[in-house]
């Protein structure tokens, strides 16, 4: 969910964000466009909700949309032998 552009509501329902820290970040938001560290700075902890955020600079699928995702996850293939 993006934070720049959610709601109220839609930001509370993200896990690790309560109401304090939806209220602050909608504070400055109105200001600037939201960072991985402006969200870091105005809740408890970003590791819980870095799967469920969307920001100026952090994406969680960035790893997945990359072209050689098979070349750093796979070893590469070799041909075996018969005998």
């Amino acid at each position: 969910m993006d934070v720049n552009t959610a709601d109220r509501e839609r930001l509370l329902r993200v896990p690790g964000l309560g109401v304090k820290a939806v209220d602050r970040l909608l504070d400055v938001r109105r200001f600037k466009a939201l960072t991985l560290e402006d969200v870091r700075r105005l809740s408890r902890g970003i590791e819980k909700l870095k799967p469920f955020i969307v920001t100026d600079d952090w994406r969680p699928g960035a790893l997945t949309d990359r072209a050689d995702l098979r070349e750093r996850l796979a070893p590469p293939p070799r041909q075996m032998s018969l005998f």
